[in-house]
């Protein structure tokens, strides 16, 4: 099933009246002045001047008719997310106005190959009660194939971007029958569902919506304590680069490392950069971003007491962007040894840009927009693609 048929499906099925709606007529307009903002935007800020070659007009012509035959809400702004996911990019997407209510189905799942199972489960919560167990693999979630390809899409819609009350799965359990499960959803309401703003990494809604054991963003082992071997969890690169550089110095003296990169959904490029510092030994460009103004290199500096010992760097297929950088530069250099699972194939420089209607009623709205290429030399784009381990690894996470 393709990403576009997906996210049509979704909005068709999720979308509820937005809190400012008054009117369908309203909503309409509302969306056409949205429309034309998101437009205008990728327009002036997407990496590619040619839109992958697409007919930029005539598309945004066929989403204002769209809108104007739409008979709900749903249909209204699943035009604007449809247009959006012409562009078939990990990073260019739509993020509509706001929601006041998030939904919590206590469970996670994530690709293992090209199926897709269930890695966690919250201790008396709504999975769990609906006998959902782990290891479970998970076939259909309401009427839609669970596939490598779309599925954390397809999750990060019913989480966070249009919650759904109840998810309807289609699960198989070792060689038993696919039997099916509903679990409703634990709706939790707040006034501010999101932080809007221009540090924003859409793919992070995934992680903050639903971690059912609320894992810490940072862990490590010193080397003195492990045996000799450092390791350090890096569930995300959206931090501060001070703090990431602090952190990568507290694996000790060690004689090895394991850096741990699995559900890491990526972030800033200087946090990325700042973090890359503390294991190299000597200047070096990690890659080149291709914008409208050119090739830009990205080049990295190593820290004061760098490491210089063998790494391990362990993967899945949530690892994402600035996480399949790292991993992707080492592996190349051979100074490390890539462990797990094929990455996401999520890897372009991206911004969001958040934006708003109206001055008395704010309606906030915004798109993250891919504003850069990556590319390794050779011009190798991990984008699609992603990165082959070197050996298959570990399903669950290091302890």
């Amino acid at each position: 099933m393709s990403i576009r048929r997906l996210a049509v499906g979704i909005i068709l099925l999720s979308l509820s009246a937005l809190a400012f709606s008054d009117s369908l007529g309203d909503e309409k307009a509302r969306a056409k002045q949205i429309l034309k903002i998101v437009s205008k935007d990728i327009e002036k800020n997407y990496y590619d001047p040619n839109l992958k070659g697409l007919n930029w007009a005539e598309l945004n012509a066929q989403a204002m008719e769209m809108i104007d035959n739409a008979n709900s809400i749903g249909q209204i702004y699943t035009t604007i997310f449809g247009l959006v996911d012409r562009l078939s990019d990990s990073h260019t997407m739509f993020l509509s106005p706001g929601h006041v209510s998030v939904p919590q189905f206590g469970f996670e799942a994530k690709a293992y190959g090209s199926e897709i199972y269930v890695t966690k489960i919250k201790k008396k919560g709504q999975a769990e009660a609906a006998g959902l167990q782990l290891g479970d693999r998970i076939v259909l979630v309401n009427g839609f194939d669970a596939e490598r390809q779309s599925f954390d899409k397809m999750m990060l819609f019913f989480h966070a971007l249009q919650p759904v009350s109840q998810l309807d799965l289609v699960i198989m359990r070792g060689k038993s029958a696919p039997q099916k499960l509903s679990i409703p959803a634990k709706i939790i309401s707040s006034t501010t569902v999101f932080d809007l703003n221009n540090d924003l990494n859409i793919w992070d809604l995934i992680m903050n919506s639903e971690n059912a054991q609320k894992e810490e963003e940072f862990h490590f082992k010193k080397a003195e304590e492990n045996d000799g071997i450092g390791y350090l969890a890096v569930k995300t690169f959206m931090v501060e680069p001070e703090s990431i550089g602090s952190f990568a110095t507290l694996a000790g003296k060690p004689k090895a490392l394991v850096i741990d990169l699995r559900g890491n959904f990526g972030g800033r490029e200087d946090a990325l950069a700042s973090f890359t510092s503390h294991f190299i030994s000597e200047p070096d460009n990690m890659a080149d971003v291709l914008t409208r103004k050119g090739k830009e290199a990205r080049k990295i500096k190593p820290s004061r007491g760098a490491y210089s010992v063998p790494m391990a760097i362990l993967v899945d297929s949530q690892s994402s962007s600035a996480a399949e950088m790292f991993a992707r530069y080492f592996q190349r250099i051979h100074k490390a040894t890539i462990i797990g699972d094929q990455t996401a194939g999520r890897v372009v420089s991206s911004r969001f840009f958040l934006e708003q209607l109206g001055t008395e009623r704010v309606v906030p709205f915004g798109v993250q927009i891919s504003v850069g290429k990556i590319l390794f030399p050779n011009d190798e784009d991990l984008e699609g693609k992603g990165v082959t381990p070197d050996q298959n690894g570990p399903a669950q996470k290091a302890t």
